[in-house]
Formats: C-alpha cells, structure tokens, sequence
C-alpha cells in the first residue's frame, strides 16, 4: 500500500494525528506525528579586516552566507561552531575572526548547540550582529 504523506514530517507518536490516503484515494489511516519546530539562533561576529581588502558590502556578505549556510540545515542537524566560519571565511580582507552563537540573544557562547531530534536550527539576517 502506498501512502501519500500529506505534508506529515513524521510518525513517533507526539500527540497529534494525521489522516493519510491510500493509493486508490480512500482515506482511512491516522497516524500520530510530530510537527518540526523552528529553533531561532543568534550569531555574533566579530572581525578584523584587511583595509582596502573587505568588500564594502563584506558585512552583507557574512549575513548572506551564514543564512545560506543555515538553509542547508536539516531536521535534528546541530549547529557546530566551527563549521560558521567556513561561510564567513569565503568574504575576503578578514584577518581575525571570533563567532559565538545561542538560542537566545543573552546565551551566545563558544560552546556547539545540540538541536533535538524535531527541531530546525533557523537563522534571520536580524538575529547575526557584526562587530
């Protein structure tokens, strides 16, 4: 039997159903799953540049990267530190470089985020500061 899934992310039973369509159209399975849910993070950059080597629009280009970075993302996929500089890294004149990162404004650290098995690390321009 094939099932058509609806827009369903998944079935571990979280407490909400969803009815699901055979292949012949007949509607007659529910089935529990969980919904995805967002996790905002905040990022903080601070640079140093090279002078007349970081693009005048370097500081659009760091946001633009790690937002593209973030979109790459998948469900449960954790958020490692390290792995933010690579698209940072790619605007060219920085000499220096320190990220930190956390669920909230007020938690930023050096430290990876672990992300559950549900949810989706999310990133907005509004939400990285550049320094």
């Amino acid at each position: 039997m094939t099932l058509s899934l609806l827009g369903f992310v998944s079935t571990d039973g979280g407490g909400r159903t969803g009815t699901y369509t055979d292949a012949n159209g007949t509607i007659n399975l529910v089935m529990p799953f969980s919904s995805i849910t967002p996790v905002t993070i905040y990022i903080t950059v601070t640079r140093t540049t090279i002078n007349g080597d970081y693009p005048s629009d370097g500081d659009d280009q760091i946001k633009a990267n790690l937002i593209s970075y973030f979109e790459s993302l998948t469900l449960g996929d954790d958020v490692y530190i390290h792995r933010l500089y690579t698209p940072v890294n790619l605007v060219p004149g920085i000499s220096d470089l320190e990220i930190i990162a956390g669920k909230t404004a007020g938690s930023q650290g050096s430290a990876n985020i672990v992300i559950d098995p549900f949810e989706l690390a999310t990133l907005t321009e509004a939400n990285i500061t550049i320094a």
